[in-house]
């Protein structure tokens, strides 16, 4: 397998440009809506990717945005977030007691080492200081099952579960309900409040395959074969304007939970 394709490097334009206005921006405003950033001096974004939940605190906090992807990084700083670094939890490399919040958008189920992660936020948290995070609950879809039986013609499926628990590791646990909440508590939180709020989107056939060229399958796909994946967007835009009308409409649902660093 290529290693390539785990990076988020080549599709950090793609990103921002559909998935953080039609599923990211909505969840960063209310998870920073949720998390008194006005009483806070410095905050830390973990996964910041483009920087949406930094760029979404604006001048309400000193925001230290971190993501591996070096690609992500620069591109945060061009849209404004003056501070960034290339680095990701666990390993943050900040003191103890360094910041009054921090945030995790989309971000833990990257990692297989859920409570490591966990752990080191609430290391780098002021007692009394706010930790929220953000989950997909479901992402289930006419329009999603219908690419990814398109591209499992042109993948074995069994090697494309492979990849997606590589990428995804702690994606389907953290989908099920009460899973992160026990994760924040055993990571030592209090007082977790929890959401479930569904994000409705609106999106054209050629944005919708163009957001899923993000994903990782079509990473992989990409990187390991490239004629195959030329074949499979011919095919699957084919099939969608077969099937589907503009525009498409698609509701997926999340998770917000907010907890607090004992004092």
């Amino acid at each position: 397998m290529a290693a390539g394709w785990k990076s988020y490097d080549d599709a950090a334009s793609a990103h921002e440009r559909f998935r953080v206005p039609a599923l990211f921006a909505a969840p960063a405003r209310d998870l920073v809506a949720r998390m008194d950033f006005a009483s806070a001096r410095r905050a830390l974004d973990v996964g910041t990717g483009s920087g949406v939940i930094a760029r979404t605190v604006g001048q309400a906090a000193a925001v230290v945005g971190v993501d591996p992807s070096i690609e992500m990084v620069r591109l945060a700083r061009g849209l404004g977030v003056a501070r960034v670094v290339a680095a990701g939890a666990p390993g943050l490399p900040f003191p103890a007691a360094s910041f009054d919040r921090v945030t995790a958008g989309f971000v833990l189920s990257h990692t297989a080492a859920v409570g490591e992660a966990l752990r080191d936020m609430v290391r780098v948290l002021r007692p009394g200081g706010l930790l929220g995070v953000t989950a997909w609950a479901d992402r289930t879809s006419e329009h999603s099952a219908v690419w990814k039986a398109a591209i499992e013609r042109f993948v074995d499926q069994e090697a494309l579960r492979s990849v997606t628990l590589e990428a995804l590791p702690s994606e389907e646990w953290l989908a099920r309900e009460g899973n992160l909440t026990i994760a924040l508590d055993t990571a030592g939180l209090r007082d977790i409040a929890v959401e479930r709020i569904a994000y409705p989107s609106r999106w054209t056939i050629d944005s919708f395959l163009e957001m899923r060229d993000t994903s990782t399958a079509a990473r992989f796909l990409r990187h390991t074969d490239p004629p195959a994946w030329e074949r499979f967007r011919d095919a699957v835009a084919v099939e969608f304007r077969e099937r589907f009308r503009d525009p498409i409409e698609l509701s997926w649902t999340a998770w917000i939970e907010v907890g607090s660093a004992p004092v």
